[in-house]
């Protein structure tokens, strides 16, 4: 079934009425929402083509990557999640998204870089485990600071586009790469 995932106090998982188009609440919590002891900016959900499972990424707005597998382990139609993964990116981050087909995860450190890891829960979360996609102007790369959005578009199997989006002080700053 397809699944919304929001941060509202915690990890929020909904599913989607084909014919009324609304949201039914189906996290696995007594309060609503999932505990995530280091809150949430950023979140994105990761598919894996090698176990079938999925994930969800949540990043506060200090850097820190918490990655949770969401599961239904008592089979009540429900959806918890277990954390997997924890990094430190060192400062803040907001955006991520993951390409479900490569198993690639895109992560944007704002004033620093857009960082490239796996999105498998047993790869790497060093700084030798990531690749720089492009970094900020000031770093020797092409992307403004304070990079906010990231959005996969796919033109074909195995083809399309990375867009990033970065928030400036104005409107005339503000710009899609």
């Amino acid at each position: 079934r397809d699944v919304v995932a929001v941060y509202r106090a915690g990890l929020r998982l909904y599913t989607i009425d084909p014919v009324t188009r609304q949201l039914s609440n189906i996290t696995d919590a007594g309060v609503g929402s999932i505990s995530v002891p280091t809150g949430g900016e950023g979140l994105c959900l990761y598919r894996s083509t090698a176990s079938g499972s999925t994930y969800a990424f949540v990043i506060s707005r200090a850097g820190t990557v918490a990655q949770y597998e969401l599961d239904d382990e008592d089979a009540d139609g429900l959806v918890g999640a277990t954390r997997v993964r924890l990094w430190s990116l060192t400062s803040e981050a907001e955006a991520c998204v993951a390409d479900d087909e490569t198993g690639d995860l895109y992560i944007a450190q704002e004033d620093v870089a857009l960082w490239r890891y796996g999105a498998e829960p047993s790869d790497g979360t060093s700084s030798d485990d990531r690749t720089a996609v492009d970094r900020v102007i000031g770093d020797g790369g092409r992307l403004a600071p304070d990079i906010e959005g990231l959005a996969l578009v796919e033109n074909a199997p195995g083809q399309g586009f990375l867009i990033v989006s970065a928030q400036a002080g104005s409107d005339t700053s503000n710009y899609f790469a």
